[in-house]
């Protein structure tokens, strides 16, 4: 008959103590609490994928707590049973997230700013930087350039046209799109949310301004 593991309590892990030689607390189905001779305390998960043991670290405790350490583990299981290797692809999901960061729309809206930099004039180069400053960034320019949706869009240029900008808010979705646009042609997203907004704006009376083009 298999051993079975008497799961632990939250007290257990707060009362835990340390020895000259690191020990294990054992929760059961692989996973475990680590205690290090220098007094820190590692969640690990122990599981075996394609016939060879893995050891997955978790976090320290008690940043990660005990319920928190059981729900890595059970996501970890939930990976196997699709054959996915939970250690791979949680490399995957932090190497995504560094990519995320990487392309904000800020940092997409400014590296097509500065391509186009020698086509425009300085003036009119300062004039889309400030309105993209003063309009977009606050809210989404944080953002990864390839999560932003029509409605987070619509939202800043409806607040634009709160102020009764409305030809404003028409030329900031039109750099917006063409923003998007650079993001599809570079790979850093797939598409370009200003695209579905027909009829989403008020309308305005037209003006002679500078018709922005993509490079």
């Amino acid at each position: 008959m298999p051993r079975t593991t008497k799961p632990l309590t939250k007290l257990e892990c707060e009362k835990a103590t340390y020895g000259k030689s690191p020990r294990k607390l054992m929760d059961g189905q692989g996973l475990f609490l680590l205690l290090n001779p220098n007094g820190s305390k590692l969640w690990r998960l122990k599981y075996f994928y394609l016939g060879k043991e893995k050891l997955m670290a978790i976090g320290p405790y008690p940043l990660i707590s005990l319920a928190e350490a059981r729900d890595e583990r059970e996501k970890a299981r939930k990976l196997l049973t699709q054959g996915i290797d939970p250690i791979s692809e949680k490399r995957t999901g932090k190497a995504l997230s560094v990519r995320n960061a990487e392309n904000t729309f800020k940092v997409v809206a400014l590296e097509w700013m500065e391509i186009n930099e020698d086509r425009w004039s300085d003036s009119y180069h300062r004039k889309v930087k400030q309105g993209l400053e003063k309009n977009i960034f606050p809210q989404l320019g944080s953002r990864p350039v390839s999560d932003i949706s029509p409605p987070e869009l619509l939202s800043c240029l409806r607040a634009i046209e709160k102020r009764g900008s409305l030809e404003i808010a028409a030329r900031t979705r039109q750099i917006c799109g063409l923003v998007f646009r650079f993001g599809i042609q570079t790979g850093k997203c797939t598409r370009d949310p200003s695209a579905d907004f027909r009829g989403a704006l008020k309308p305005h009376q037209k003006q002679h301004y500078r018709t922005i083009e993509a490079d």
